[in-house]
């Protein structure tokens, strides 16, 4: 399989809840002490592991564009996700989020990094589940990258 963001061979899979979201909510899982995993096929999946493949999309893309390419997309989500998980009081509606108070110096570029990672993420989705979609010439994602790694 092609790595949907550049076309490289696809050896890495993604995954579906950010790995450091699962650990800073569940440090503590195991064999021992699994979570449990529903999907639409089967309910009560037992993982010992947060690395479980159960918990990625299937191989979708390649070390580079996984490890490298987005990594400042990745970096962005975890530091807004941190700041989310550490507020004292449940958010209501009309309230607001002080973004740059989690992003002081790059208010702008890390909302683009934020917004890529779900992108990222909804790429994943939608060639998993084969939805059909023009991943080439008008890609935002893809384009954007280009512009931004120099590929």
């Amino acid at each position: 399989m092609k790595c949907w963001i550049c076309g490289n061979e696809a050896k890495t899979g993604e995954h579906k809840i950010k790995a450091s979201d699962l650990r800073a909510l569940y440090n503590d899982v195991s064999q021992r002490n699994p979570l449990y995993l529903h999907t639409d096929q089967r309910r009560n999946q037992k993982v010992g592991s947060i690395k479980s493949g159960k918990f990625k999309f299937n191989s979708l893309i390649c070390p580079n564009c996984n490890n490298a390419r987005t990594a400042p997309h990745d970096n962005a989500w975890m530091k807004l996700s941190k700041f989310l998980r550490g507020r004292n009081t449940a958010m209501k509606k009309g309230d607001s989020i002080p973004l740059e108070i989690v992003f002081p110096d790059t208010l702008s570029k890390s909302m683009l990094d934020v917004h890529l990672f779900f992108v990222k993420l909804f790429g994943c989705a939608i060639v998993e589940l084969k939805v059909p979609y023009p991943f080439t010439g008008a890609a935002g994602y893809h384009n954007h990258l280009k512009l931004r790694t120099k590929i």
